[in-house]
């Protein structure tokens, strides 16, 4: 049978070269990846932060390469380490955890084609910082004498360091300027969420703000609603009861010589014996229903907000 081959091997030969020749051409084309320009990270190295990794440059071109990115974490601003792969933070962009302040970051990028894969990674970032924290909630204050008892809502996160206290300040020109308050407790820990202002004056109207600080700095709150301090008013004065009618005496009086900081909203008098009582927002006061020949001692007292005060007796 004919096969059309010389019979001599040097034909043999010739093929052989010919074949080695194609298959080394083909490996060229796809040489394994090669970095030429490292990878770099940018961005603000802050706890909730957004920082973004950029793969470098990378050889040959062709065929396409695929990459697929990981960031790392150490404790140490050093080569060696060690690096942890930090879990599910595998694109280009990565948002910074408060885990990570104090830490150092850096991208690593592997690079592969049909020749093989490469791995190589960016310089470490600076140490991951920790922001302010929030703000507090808005408080609110309930009057007192010449105080005011406010409560607010911790921070909803304490930027990445832990809270250290809660500054006070108050206004009396709706925050326009603002000082320092005097509070109990004092200092405010950062476990406390209320605290009592005390040395102000009554009838005045405040409003409150309430800072929450760290190792980096201060937040405030929004400003609380108007509290006005107050305390139960003075006894009236010159009260006079006079029989006008029968079963009826005519209380007379002035306004105490202090209404505590708010305005009277009423006057009530008790007579006795019986403690009937009656009410009203002037002077003069009817008192009805009384019977005729007994003998009955009144007492007045003035009404606001904070209660009833001492009592005017006659």
């Amino acid at each position: 049978m004919k096969t059309g081959l010389p019979s001599s091997g040097a034909g043999y030969f010739l093929r052989i070269s010919f074949a080695l020749v194609s298959l080394f051409s083909v490996s060229a084309g796809h040489g394994q990846t090669t970095n030429t320009v490292a990878p770099t990270v940018t961005g603000t190295f802050a706890y909730q932060s957004t920082v973004t990794g950029n793969r470098g440059t990378w050889t040959p071109t062709n065929p396409p390469l695929a990459f697929s990115y990981q960031w790392q974490a150490s404790a140490t601003n050093t080569v060696a380490g060690p690096w942890t792969n930090i879990s599910s933070a595998t694109s280009t962009n990565y948002l910074i955890p408060t885990n990570y302040v104090g830490q150092y970051l850096r991208f690593v990028v592997t690079a592969t084609n049909t020749g093989g894969s490469s791995t190589t990674n960016s310089a470490s970032s600076a140490k991951v910082a920790a922001i302010v924290p929030t703000a507090p909630g808005t408080p609110s204050g309930t009057f007192g004498d010449r105080s005011v008892a406010l409560s607010w809502t911790a921070p909803t996160n304490d930027g990445g360091a832990s809270l250290t206290n809660y500054g006070i300040q108050f206004s009396v020109n709706n925050g326009t300027n603002w000082i320092a308050a005097t509070t109990t407790p004092t200092p405010v820990v950062a476990t406390n969420t209320n605290a009592n202002v005390t040395g102000l004056t009554n009838g005045v109207s405040y409003v409150f703000r309430v800072g929450a600080s760290n190792s980096v700095g201060i937040t405030w709150s929004s400003n609380s609603t108007a509290v006005v301090p107050c305390t139960v008013p003075g006894a009236p004065t010159n009260l006079v009861a006079t029989a006008v009618s029968s079963g009826t005496i005519q209380l007379t009086f002035g306004a105490p010589a202090t209404n505590g900081g708010s305005a009277i909203t009423s006057y009530v008098a008790t007579a006795t014996p019986g403690g009937l009582t009656a009410t009203s927002a002037v002077s003069p006061l009817n008192f009805s229903g009384l019977n005729n020949g007994t003998a009955y001692t009144f007492s007045l007292v003035a009404r606001n907000v904070a209660g009833s005060g001492a009592a005017a007796t006659t």
